[in-house]
């Protein structure tokens, strides 16, 4: 669970990073197309490759004039669109004519990396909030819920789960609710341990249970985890 939580803060914080890159982007090409001029193009020369894993690049060269001065360059977007010839906007800087973007870069240098961005962080946030909901549940039955005992009815090995080519035990209990006849199912969060010996034959178990909402409960496995450390 904790190394869930660190792989899903790290791609948080990296998807928060670009979101905040691409917003960098989009404020500064706001600013510069509020000043820029317009200036009709035309593209110069379109050469690709492709590179050792089989991906195609593309470099597009496109001229234009600025009070008779021809400037020639290379663009920073790239579209399966642009072809040698084709006529193009070109949105330039009037104190620095060489100073250059093309039509349709402005809206891809900040959607994209937002766009990016926002995956990353969708995906993090998916891995982190459930524990921390989780944890916060854990925390709160323990202080308000009911506590019961618990019979132990095995332990597994979580084979689901795996952190350095290891995998977790799980204690299994039940409790029967004697005026209901209702039979509930618990199980501990993952222990890095084997607790059978711990338990040293002993067939109960504590459990904090939300009566109200019995899936929210929490396997006291405190004591064990105290043995373990000493």
């Amino acid at each position: 669970m904790k190394s869930l939580k660190i792989i899903g803060t790290i791609f948080a914080l990296i998807g928060l990073i670009v979101i905040i890159v691409g917003i960098c982007l989009s404020t500064a090409n706001s600013e510069f197309m509020k000043t820029a001029n317009f200036a009709e193009g035309i593209i110069t020369d379109v050469t690709s490759y492709r590179d050792s894993d089989g991906d195609t690049h593309r470099t597009v060269y496109v001229a234009y004039e600025v009070d008779g001065i021809r400037y020639e360059d290379m663009t920073n977007f790239t579209s399966s669109s642009m072809r040698e010839g084709k006529k193009i906007k070109i949105y330039y800087n009037p104190d620095l004519p060489s100073d250059f973007r093309v039509e349709g870069e402005t809206v891809f240098e900040a959607v994209f990396p937002i766009a990016f961005g926002g995956i990353f962080f969708i995906v993090g946030m998916s891995l982190v909030v459930p524990g921390v909901i989780h944890s916060i549940n854990q925390n709160k039955v323990k202080q308000q819920g009911e506590l019961i005992e618990a019979e132990i009815d095995d332990i597994d090995v979580n084979y689901g789960y795996t952190v350095n080519g290891r995998h977790p035990y799980i204690i299994n209990c039940s409790w029967k609710d004697h005026n209901t006849g209702e039979l509930y199912q618990f199980r501990s969060n993952n222990l890095w341990f084997d607790p059978e010996k711990l338990l040293d034959g002993k067939k109960t178990i504590q459990v904090y249970v939300n009566m109200q909402k019995p899936k929210i409960y929490y396997v006291d496995t405190s004591e064990l985890e105290k043995l373990v450390k000493n």
